[in-house]
């Protein structure tokens, strides 16, 4: 039997923000390298999903923990899958 303590309860709280980190950066990237590649500001992916600027952005560098929806409309406005964001490399 395992023992549930505060030191275990800190260092899962600690891993699962910076796996949650890693995870919303790599999505970021993704989304950015996608939208460099179809010569795509930030400015007009923001205003073709009706985002504003700074969300885009801080979607981009994995500042936020965006919803589903939000990736939908972007994957729809770069006329690519959603799955296409959560590929580990894009080439």
């Amino acid at each position: 039997m395992l023992l549930y303590t505060r030191e275990c309860k800190s260092n899962l709280l600690s891993f699962s923000m910076v796996a949650k980190h890693i995870f919303s950066s790599r999505i970021g990237n993704n989304i950015r390298q996608i939208r460099n590649e179809k010569n795509m500001s930030i400015e007009e992916l923001a205003n073709r999903s009706e985002m504003t600027y700074s969300q885009v952005s801080r979607i981009e560098l994995g500042k936020i923990n965006t919803s589903c929806y939000s990736l939908y409309i972007l994957s729809k406005v770069l006329d690519v899958h959603m799955m296409d964001f959560f590929r580990h490399n894009i080439e």
